[in-house]
């Protein structure tokens, strides 16, 4: 039997209805009957565990300690709360923290069409963040762009992350 709370990936995941196709669960289900526990990668997360994640990495001394805002509270739920927010809270300096989390890359026309959206909220008592599929660390008129590759790894690499990706499977 298959408990939900056993395996958080599938639960978050799921599509609505009675029946119909869910590719994304493939790999999940099929180490579930195999017996197989694996190690999840990013790209194994659905993208709601992806804006967790980042919220959670936002509260680390790491991502202070490169130049990010540091998360103090949240003020909403994480994801689709607001459409073009993913993330919104309060940072240690008192300043809104508002994110965008998305696994695509910056060639990918949807990124830019997400980046155009969070920069309108440009105000010099925010913080904007935007977690994608880029390379390196950089500010963009006013947005900070950060590879969600590094949040991923930087926070898993942690006691408390590691555990968080143990449950999150």
């Amino acid at each position: 039997m298959v408990k939900p709370l056993d395996y958080a990936v599938l639960d978050v995941g799921k599509p609505r209805g009675t029946i119909t196709s869910w590719p994304g669960a493939r790999d999940v289900v099929e180490n579930i009957i195999e017996g197989r526990r694996t190690k999840l990668k990013l790209s194994d997360l659905h993208y709601r565990q992806q804006e967790t994640l980042c919220s959670e990495f936002l509260r680390s001394e790491d991502a202070a300690s490169r130049g990010l805002p540091r998360l103090a509270n949240l003020l909403l739920p994480v994801g689709g709360t607001m459409p073009d927010i993913d993330v919104k809270g309060i940072a240690d300096d008192g300043k809104m923290l508002l994110a965008q989390v998305t696994f695509g890359s910056l060639s990918h026309p949807k990124t830019n069409r997400k980046i155009q959206k969070l920069r309108s909220y440009r105000d010099p008592k925010r913080h904007l963040l935007f977690f994608c599929g880029c390379k390196s660390l950089k500010n963009q008129d006013g947005v900070t762009l950060f590879p969600i590759e590094w949040a991923f790894t930087s926070f898993t690499s942690t006691k408390l992350g590691k555990r968080w990706l143990e449950h999150s499977a």
